[in-house]
């Protein structure tokens, strides 16, 4: 998954409680939701990214080998979204 389509899978996580719809009617009013969620999805990723350098810290400090090439595949934005499915 790219790291688009995890962010948008994140978004409709956070989303569901609307079953992924913005019904309000005015265009500002629709502007104001999407942005309040798109600032919902950045924080969840800020989260999720300080949470996985202090993780990876924490793991080097206990004497435990983290290889750099699996960091790669991690995404804060796909941590996200299989966290809210538990």
């Amino acid at each position: 998954m790219n790291k688009g389509e995890a962010k948008n899978a994140l978004a409709r996580t956070v989303f569901l409680n609307r079953l992924g719809e913005i019904r309000d009617r005015s265009f500002e009013n629709q502007r104001y939701r999407a942005s309040g969620l798109n600032l919902v999805v950045s924080a969840i990723v800020l989260w999720n990214t300080v949470y996985l350098e202090r993780a990876v810290y924490a793991l080097r400090n206990s004497g435990k080998n983290v290889d750099n090439q699996l960091l790669q595949h991690l995404s804060p934005a796909r941590l996200g979204a299989h966290q809210s499915h538990r």
